[in-house]
């Protein structure tokens, strides 16, 4: 069974997914990093996931991330970590969801928006009002995150090795009552 990480950027996606994959022995997959080598195999050209975002808008990149999963196809027993906004087409999110076992990593307003804006800010985010525009990203996409049929594991007053236990053996179960 694959287990998909989603929730916000910033939350520990990524961090988390290679602890646990490590932990289990799986292999880890981060769909940002796809992209990333799905725009060099097309272009030639090697940028970032933000400048990709940046110079393609984010249809296009958009388009890319559903491109990355159908490459995910077949894939058994891996750890997953999505880019923030991956998960939020329906196609791709039926499509995870047939993939895997989906996990929404929580954290707090708060918490998101110190860790986001403490650092190069998302291209999605406007620079003249960061604080602003994360206020209208966070409404919409929390309310979309928590309508995702998922497994939902609130990271706020846990430590990393908490969490990573957590889902260790959350994952252990599942495959145990599926007969894995």
């Amino acid at each position: 069974m694959n287990l998909i990480l989603f929730g916000f950027k910033s939350c520990g996606k990524t961090t988390l997914g290679k602890i646990i994959a490590g932990r289990l022995n799986r292999p880890f997959l981060d769909t940002d990093r796809l992209v990333e080598l799905l725009n060099f195999k097309l272009t030639g050209e090697e940028m970032s996931y933000r400048e990709i975002f940046t110079t393609l808008g984010e249809e296009g990149f958009r388009k890319l991330e559903s491109d990355v999963l159908q490459q995910l196809k077949g894939l058994h027993d891996a750890v997953i970590a999505l880019g923030g906004g991956l998960i939020l087409d329906p196609k791709n999110a039926a499509f995870l969801a047939k993939l895997g076992q989906l996990v929404y990593l929580k954290l707090n307003k708060d918490t998101l928006k110190k860790r986001i804006l403490g650092h190069e800010l998302p291209a999605y985010l406007d620079p003249s009002d960061p604080e602003g525009s994360f206020e209208l990203i966070y409404k919409e996409r929390q309310a979309k995150y928590e309508a995702i049929p998922a497994l939902s594991v609130d990271l706020e007053t846990k430590t990393q090795d908490q969490v990573v236990l957590e889902i260790s053996a959350l994952i252990q179960r599942l495959e145990l009552s599926h007969g894995q």
